[in-house]
């Protein structure tokens, strides 16, 4: 029995529609990512819901997919029969794999204000729409401020902790709370 067919509705610019079946065989051996099975699922309710907004980005100089090989992935999963490709130029196989490269690691360099992703999540859940559709797949926890650990510490201490990761805090903490007690293991 073959898989139904899904046609996204394509929000962005491309050069020109192109068969998933075709583009499988065009990931880019050099691609560094992977995408595990929960991040396909959550980019497959993201197409469902938005569509793609991005086009797939195939190299001229290679042939080969340099962006958006997770997309590829979903729309094979949902049984898109094509995809949205925009073909690119690139001065050499360097700069063509500088792209790759870059594509997989800008995201990571970026912060992430937990506040206002809070706030955003809010409103996404306000408008009636599940979090997953903003890539959060598990609960946002609850920060925890140098400030609110201060308070339980005494205060000689609290000093000698700044700039300890916020794991070593909770350690710290135990063994304060338990009067130093086998403190040496």
């Amino acid at each position: 029995m073959s898989k139904p067919t899904f046609e996204p509705k394509i929000y962005c610019t491309f050069t020109k529609l192109v068969p998933v079946a075709e583009l499988l065989k065009l990931q880019h051996p050099q691609n560094p990512k992977t995408h595990p099975e929960g991040q396909i699922a959550a980019f497959k309710a993201i197409v469902q819901a938005n569509g793609i907004r991005r086009a797939i980005t195939v190299s001229n100089l290679s042939g080969k997919i340099v962006a958006g090989h997770g997309l590829l992935l979903t729309l094979a999963e949902l049984g898109a029969v094509n995809a949205p490709v925009d073909y690119q130029d690139f001065k050499d196989e360097a700069h063509e794999l500088a792209h790759l490269a870059a594509d997989n690691k800008l995201t990571e360099l970026g912060e992430v204000n937990e506040a206002e992703m809070r706030k955003v999540v809010k409103q996404i859940e306000d408008g009636g729409l599940d979090k997953a559709l903003a890539g959060i797949l598990t609960e946002l926890e609850t920060p925890v401020t140098l400030k609110e650990i201060e308070i339980k510490l005494p205060p000689k201490m609290a000093w000698v902790l700044v700039g300890v990761p916020i794991i070593e805090f909770a350690k710290v903490q135990t063994l304060l709370d338990h009067g130093c007690q086998n403190s040496r293991r």
